[in-house]
């Protein structure tokens, strides 16, 4: 599968509750990880993003959220994500949160 970004309301998109009614920004699509790389939910404190995440998770994909900021971490914790740091070729070393697969699990 070809890596590609998906914006809200695109087919990819829809598919997994990424729609424009709820969400601004964009995610990432890696072969089997989604990363959610720049999302502001417009409806703040609903359970939009919480649902986004299952949704995808619930799907069989790893989901990342890279250098999350505080309240983000807060949120990714409170969904079962975990800590990790990986390399980046233009970067350096990234904070990365994640949330395996289930089968992964």
């Amino acid at each position: 599968m070809k890596d590609f970004k998906i914006d809200p309301d695109s087919p990819f998109g829809k598919t997994i509750g990424f729609t424009g009614d709820k969400f601004f920004g964009w995610l990432w699509r890696k072969g089997n990880v989604i990363y959610i790389s720049f999302i502001e939910s417009k409806h703040q404190s609903q359970g939009n993003f919480r649902k986004l995440v299952l949704d995808i998770h619930d799907k069989g994909f790893v989901v990342k959220v890279p250098t999350p900021f505080a309240r983000m971490k807060q949120i990714c914790e409170s969904l079962g994500f975990k800590h990790k740091t990986e390399k980046d070729n233009i970067v350096g070393a990234v904070e990365i949160m994640e949330l395996k697969a289930r089968e992964d699990k």
